[in-house]
C-alpha cells in the first residue's frame, strides 16, 4: 500500500490529499513545501502566487519602475535584477492568464480591427471622395488621380526614364523592276535587276538541262579540290605501299565505289578504308556501297580501318577482317 502522509495542525490531523482539499493547495505545493523545511503553520498558511527562492525566503519587490497590465492596468511587481526568476517575471506584460486573453479584443476595437467593416474607409486627396482600400500606404482611390497630381509638362514619364521617342514612319521602298523573256520558253517575266535569274520557272529550268550542269559543276570541283576522305585514309595507303603492296585511290569517283583497289602479290583486293572514331565508320558500308559491292562480280569489297588490318590482308590472312558479302 502507498505510504499516507498525515499532518497534524490546529489540534487537527489527517491526509495531505484531505488538507489539499479543505485549504485549496495542492498535494504537489504541500509537498514541495516540506521538502524545503518550511513549518507545519507556514505550509498551511501561505498564500499562493507569491514567488519565494529556495529555502522559502520571499524575493524583494521593488516598488519603483514597476509595471502596469496591459490590459486591466493594475500594478505588477518588480523583481530586483539579478534576483531569480526576475528575468522572466520583469518580460510579462499582463498580470494573469485572464487578463492576456481579454487583451486582443480590447486592443482591436473599432477600426484598429482588420475584420471592423469600416476599417479600410479612406479619403482620396486628389478627388475628396471616399473610398476603401486595405492598403496602408494608399492615398488615392484610382490611377487617374494619382497621375493628376504629377506635373503635366509634356507626356507623362516614369521616374527615371527618358521620354518615348515618337518614331516617323519609314517611307515605303519602290523597288525597281525589269522584265525579261525567259530562255527555255521566251515568256515575259518580272524581276528585280539584281536577280540573276534566267527562266521563268523551275520546270524550264529542268528541261533546259540545269539539273545536269549542276551535276557536271559539282563533278569539276570535286576534282579541282578534291573528294572528302576519312581521317585514316592517307595512313592506310602508307601502310599498303610500305609493304609493297600496289595502290590505286578511287575515293573521287563516288556512287558506291570503294576507295582503293589494292594489289598484293599478284591478288586483286576492293578496299573500302573506314575510320573507327565515327559512327559513320563503326556502321560499315552504306547503302550505295552496299549495291555497288552486290552488283560486283570480282569479289568481296573489304573493311580496313586499321594498319594491323592491312598487314594481314598483305601476307593473305583475311579471316580478321570484314567484308561484303560475306
Amino acid at each position: 500500500m502507498p505510504k499516507v502522509t498525515l499532518i497534524t495542525f490546529n489540534g487537527k490531523t489527517q491526509s495531505l490529499s484531505k488538507w489539499s482539499r479543505e485549504i485549496g493547495i495542492g498535494c504537489s505545493t504541500l509537498q514541495n513545501r516540506i521538502n524545503i523545511g518550511w513549518d507545519i503553520e507556514k505550509v498551511m498558511t501561505h498564500p499562493l502566487g507569491q514567488k519565494t527562492m529556495r529555502g522559502g525566503k520571499p524575493l524583494k519587490l521593488v516598488a519603483e519602475g514597476g509595471r502596469n497590465c496591459k490590459s486591466c492596468g493594475i500594478d505588477m511587481p518588480y523583481l530586483t535584477p539579478g534576483t531569480a526568476g526576475a528575468y522572466v517575471e520583469n518580460s510579462k506584460k499582463y498580470c494573469s492568464v485572464k487578463c492576456a486573453q481579454a487583451r486582443p479584443g480590447t486592443v482591436l476595437k473599432g477600426e484598429l480591427n482588420p475584420n471592423y467593416s469600416d476599417a479600410g474607409r479612406k479619403v482620396c486627396k486628389a478627388c475628396s471622395k471616399e473610398y476603401r482600400s486595405y492598403n496602408k500606404t494608399s492615398k488615392y482611390c484610382s490611377h487617374a488621380c494619382y497621375l493628376s497630381t504629377k506635373p503635366k509638362v509634356g507626356p507623362y514619364v516614369k521616374k527615371g526614364r527618358p521620354p518615348k521617342k515618337i518614331l516617323e514612319p519609314k517611307p515605303k521602298i519602290i523597288r525597281e523592276v525589269v522584265y525579261q523573256k525567259c530562255l527555255m520558253c521566251e515568256n515575259t517575266f518580272r524581276k528585280i535587276p539584281s536577280n540573276t535569274q534566267k527562266y521563268c520557272s523551275y520546270k524550264c529550268h529542268l528541261d533546259s538541262g540545269g539539273a545536269f550542269r549542276a551535276g557536271k559543276a559539282a563533278g569539276t570541283m570535286t576534282r579541282k579540290y578534291g573528294a572528302k576522305k576519312d581521317a585514316n585514309h592517307k595512313e592506310i595507303v602508307d601502310a599498303f605501299e610500305k609493304l609493297g603492296a600496289c595502290v590505286l585511290d578511287m575515293s573521287t569517283l563516288g556512287s558506291g565505289v570503294p576507295d582503293i583497289l589494292v594489289m598484293c602479290k599478284g591478288t586483286p583486293y576492293m578496299v573500302d578504308i573506314k575510320n573507327p572514331k565515327t559512327g559513320y565508320g563503326k556502321r560499315g558500308l552504306n547503302q550505295n556501297q552496299k549495291e555497288w559491292a552486290a552488283e560486283w562480280k570480282g569479289g568481296p569489297v573489304y573493311m580496313i580501318s586499321t594498319v594491323d588490318q592491312v598487314t594481314d590482308m598483305v601476307n593473305g590472312r583475311l579471316g580478321s577482317i570484314k567484308r561484303f558479302p560475306e
